[in-house]
C-alpha cells in the first residue's frame, strides 16, 4: 500500500505536501509579480474569499513564508 505525502502546511483548507509546494515555488519562480504568482495558485487550488474573488493578499502573504 502508497502512503500519501506528508502534509507541509494547510492553506485556505488545503493540505499541501512536497508536491505543491514544489509546484508553488515553480510559479513564483516563473512569474514576474508576486500578485501574478498568487494569481496562478488561487485559480489551480480554487482558493476563493466568501465574496468569490481570489485571497490575494493572504496568498502573498503565504508565500513570504
Amino acid at each position: 500500500m502508497e502512503s500519501s505525502p506528508a502534509v507541509r502546511f494547510r492553506f485556505r483548507s488545503v493540505d499541501l505536501d512536497d508536491r505543491d509546494v514544489g509546484w508553488l515555488q515553480e510559479v513564483i519562480d516563473r512569474e514576474s509579480t508576486l500578485k501574478d504568482a498568487a494569481i496562478s495558485a488561487c485559480a489551480h487550488f480554487g482558493w476563493t474569499r466568501h465574496n468569490g474573488l481570489a485571497p490575494m493578499a493572504a496568498c502573498s502573504t503565504m508565500f513570504r513564508r
